[in-house]
């Protein structure tokens, strides 16, 4: 059974969070809830920052979100990949990385997360692998 978590970064002090994603349309705000047994915290965060757990992870047990910056390292070793952006393809029902990995679904691909478009953006800029 696959989690259903997302992550946002806290409006104020721009933390990241993850739990349950609420999105209050009269108020236009998005919050990200923790359950705990008898009570609720949540935060409000940036809508631009949420992104969707993928259900899988990288390489050291990292959890790989919708906008996480991947390397996708190939059959022939570490030292040949490609980097991309994590986004869902509808046409595909699938977690793709944008510019060039292939579909995330463990076809012998080993993937490391290095960050993340919001805090990362110069990781997709001029290095010949995006």
């Amino acid at each position: 059974m696959r989690d259903i978590l997302f992550r946002g970064k806290r409006l104020g002090d721009g933390e990241w969070i993850e739990g349950q994603l609420f999105i209050d349309d009269k108020k236009e705000k998005h919050e990200i809830l923790i359950g705990f047994v008898n009570y609720r915290i949540s935060w409000e965060v940036d809508p631009g920052t949420v992104g969707q757990y993928t259900g899988l992870t990288d390489k050291d047990g990292k959890k790989i979100f919708e906008g996480d910056i991947v390397n996708c390292y190939t059959f022939t070793g570490m030292n040949d990949y490609r980097r991309g952006v994590v986004h869902w393809n509808e046409m595909f029902c699938g977690w793709y990385g944008k510019e060039s990995c292939s579909l995330l679904c463990g076809l012998g691909e080993i993937y490391e997360v290095i960050g993340n478009i919001h805090d990362n953006p110069e990781l997709l800029r001029g290095d010949g692998h995006d």
